[in-house]
């Protein structure tokens, strides 16, 4: 469990706000107790989460990141970091939160779209009264801090200024014109002030052309320079369109403006002296390693573009809550021992520090490490996952885990992304007591692909929930049946079983590498349409109405299928599959193991007749045949080798007041000709009327069937969809085409 550094820090001085106080009005030790007291109560809710989640956890083994076991780990890997010069103290322009005093990560910063203002400011030339440059700011309080004008080398208005220097306004210090490939002709005038104190970009040019950091203002945001030194920069910016006068025009602006995700304060950026971590020589280490490894990834490139880009990371923050860095400083000079005059850092650790160490912290020493496979979610890939690499590089000379599954977020209705600020998240309690847990399990499992982000709405849980509907439906009328024994022989098997338990066989082998490629989605989709189609709408459909069609046991037969299922279901909807299967059998399934299933004779393929049982009862309905009429048949076969006999097919045929006449090589005109599966095909012999409403029918279904053709062939042929999406998928796709391709052409030879 993970102590949440600046968040709980924040949620506690907010609760401490609803009271009438701030954190100055506690002690240190009363503030620190505050924080702890917070911790145990929401540690306690989050662990009756996993409980009515369902989650398989050993609670037992929980572990926290400020543990004295952990504390003590990560305490001895920055001194370790430390004594081999990856660990360094340097004053830097960084993430700067205001309200809470301390440097953030990205991670921690919004962007938000608004309506602001351009200020164009003239800076009139050094040699000159009368001539000037114009520059665009949204930021005229850091003009004291510039350093330098940039233009475009490749602008041919500002040719012949390069080289000169201008006068900042106000304060007349001289700075040079200089040039710049990355500076932007068409933003503003062309023309750029750097100002590396106050602005990343800045300060990347003026690294590059290695020119003075000034700063504007201090990190309580008090100006520095005169003429308006130790009053607040808003106040500032107010005051200086009127000072400026002439010089300065102001225009409305939208740019993006960044803001604390934590306390909602405007992020500055800000020199400040914190502690840092090479993290771009640890990224280093860790993409050669790579090279070797087996390491897999669900996105690698954009991992080894991380490690490529790693820059140096910020370690430290100005919170109470966290690990404190075991340094002691005395004006420049630091150590990891106390040496005359020097006081321990008050700053601790970024939470992604430790959070970095997290597979050594838990499972190094045991039987687990390596792990085998991280799942993570795609937005903390770089925060969090890259920097778990590079540091078990750097401890254990290996990658902490083989494997690393990467999923998406769970965006609004409007694709937005869930936060606090537009109040659209979601609590899973809520959600589980309105729908059950089951529901809401199957509806994320069933909506998981690599990085996808799943856009969430209540309404895409109603198809989930009649899901469990049709099973609660199932396990009632399978129970009334009584199946005794739950048991079978293959040999006792009629066709209608042989076939369903053939389906359900091919079903689980194919489950077994969907979990190995973390296909989740592709689980919970060929589980669901097995269940709901093949066991469902016709197994037990035609099961009810069999009484012709009789095997040793078939109750026993039905029992053991269902337990089956059940076992199959688990770990997607584990109360339903629970309690079903202790109805049934009066004992947990929990406890039970998968059974082992014989082969299967080859060549038995009845699921011809299962398709012809779903298009002939829809069929039926549209021509308004009569369930007891008699009706009859001729069964179109491919060749004469087929394996059924009449006396195999009779049975089947009685359900539905069939009559066969004969099995025929060839189709006939001018009768009702339903297309079963692969080159079988029913003709039904009916009067005349039936025949012609059949083939205006028949001109509908080959319409939808060229429509989803198109639709499969576009997807098929859609970007690098072949080699990108799963196996199985693109399997799925050829074979639909090839399926609904067969049906037209079978139509339209006889049909037109």
């Amino acid at each position: 469990m993970d102590h949440a550094g600046i968040s709980l820090q924040v949620k506690v001085e907010s609760e401490l706000k609803k009271e009438g106080l701030s954190k100055s009005d506690l002690t240190k030790e009363e503030f620190l107790k505050r924080l702890w007291d917070w911790k145990d109560i929401h540690a306690e809710r989050i662990r009756s989460q996993y409980r009515k989640l369902n989650l398989l956890l050993p609670l037992e083994e929980e572990n926290f990141t400020l543990s004295p076991e952990s504390q003590s780990f990560v305490i001895e890997v920055f001194k370790k970091l430390y004594r081999d010069g990856l660990i360094y103290r340097d004053e830097r322009l960084v993430n700067w939160d205001p309200i809470l005093r301390t440097a953030i990560s990205d991670a921690e910063v919004l962007y938000k779209q608004e309506n602001s203002k351009l200020y164009y400011i003239k800076y009139f030339f050094e040699d000159s009264e009368s001539e000037y440059i114009s520059i665009a700011t949204t930021r005229p309080e850091t003009i004291f801090a510039d350093v330098a004008i940039f233009v475009n080398p490749e602008d041919e208005r500002y040719c012949s200024y390069i080289g000169r220097r201008v006068r900042i306004p106000l304060i007349g210090k001289a700075i040079p014109i200089l040039t710049d490939p990355s500076i932007d002709k068409d933003f503003g005038t062309g023309a750029m002030k750097c100002t590396p104190a106050h602005d990343f970009a800045d300060y990347e040019l003026g690294k590059k052309h290695s020119l003075d950091i000034v700063k504007a203002y201090d990190v309580e945001g008090i100006m520095l320079s005169e003429p308006y030194a130790g009053l607040d920069k808003e106040e500032v910016k107010k005051r200086l369109v009127e000072d400026l006068g002439e010089i300065v025009k102001v225009a409305d602006y939208v740019t993006n403006i960044t803001y604390s995700d934590r306390s909602g304060a405007k992020v500055e950026p800000m020199l400040s002296k914190q502690w840092f971590l090479k993290s771009s020589q640890l990224a280093k280490r860790a993409l050669e390693f790579w090279e070797k490894s087996e390491l897999k990834v669900t996105n690698p490139s954009r991992l080894r573009r991380y490690l490529q880009d790693m820059e140096d990371w910020c370690i430290s923050r100005q919170l109470e809550w966290g690990i404190k860095i075991p340094v002691f400083l005395k004006g420049d000079k630091h150590s990891l021992e106390p040496f005359s005059g020097s006081k321990q850092s008050e700053d601790v650790l970024d939470t992604w520090f430790s959070s970095s160490l997290w597979p050594q912290i838990v499972f190094k020493g045991g039987k687990m490490f390596p792990i085998s496979t991280l799942i993570s979610g795609k937005d903390i890939l770089f925060f969090w996952v890259s920097r778990m690499l590079f540091m078990g590089i750097y401890l254990d000379n290996c990658f902490p885990f083989q494997n690393i599954y990467l999923h998406g977020l769970v965006l609004d209705s409007k694709n937005r992304k869930m936060s606090k600020s537009l109040n659209n998240g979601i609590d899973p309690i809520e959600l589980s007591e309105e729908f059950g847990i089951d529901v809401v399990r199957l509806f994320f499992l069933s909506n998981t692909h690599p990085e996808s982000n799943i856009s969430f709405s209540k309404n895409k849980l109603e198809k989930h929930s009649k899901f469990l509907h049709k099973l609660r439906n199932a396990s009632a009328f399978i129970k009334s049946q009584n199946p005794s024994s739950c048991s079978f022989k293959v040999g006792d098997l009629n066709l209608l079983e042989l076939w369903i338990l053939k389906e359900f066989l091919n079903l689980r082998d194919s489950l077994n590498s969907l979990y190995e490629s973390f296909s989740f989605s592709f689980i919970a989709e060929n589980i669901v349409n097995f269940i709901w189609d093949s066991f469902c709408n016709k197994y037990l459909e035609l099961y009810k109405l069999m009484n012709g069609v009789e095997s040793v046991n078939t109750e026993g037969f039905l029992g053991f299928m269902w337990n089956e299922i059940l076992k199959m279901i688990w770990p997607l909807i584990p109360n339903f599959a629970e309690q079903s299967y202790l109805d049934l059998n009066g004992k947990a399934l929990s406890n039970q193991s998968e059974e082992y299933l014989p082969e299967l004779p080859e060549g038995v393929n009845v699921s011809w007749f299962l398709e012809y049982f779903n298009t002939y009862i829809s069929i039926r309905k549209k021509l308004e045949i009569p369930w007891n009429s008699p009706i009859k048949v001729r069964i179109v076969i491919p060749n004469e080798s087929w394996k059924l006999s009449n006396a195999e097919l009779l049975p089947y045929l009685k359900i539905f007041n069939h009559e066969l006449v004969e099995l025929s090589l060839e189709a006939s005109k001018g009768v009702v000709l339903i297309f079963a599966a692969g080159d079988i095909f029913v003709e039904l012999f009916l009067e005349e009327e039936k025949v012609l409403r059949y083939q205006s029918y028949i001109q509908e279904v080959k319409k939808k069937l060229v429509s989803e053709l198109e639709f499969l062939h576009r997807r098929l042929n859609a970007g690098d969809f072949k080699n990108m999406a799963p196996k199985e998928l693109v399997n799925e796709v050829q074979e639909k085409i090839e399926r609904y391709q067969k049906e037209l052409d079978f139509y339209t030879s006889i049909y037109g």
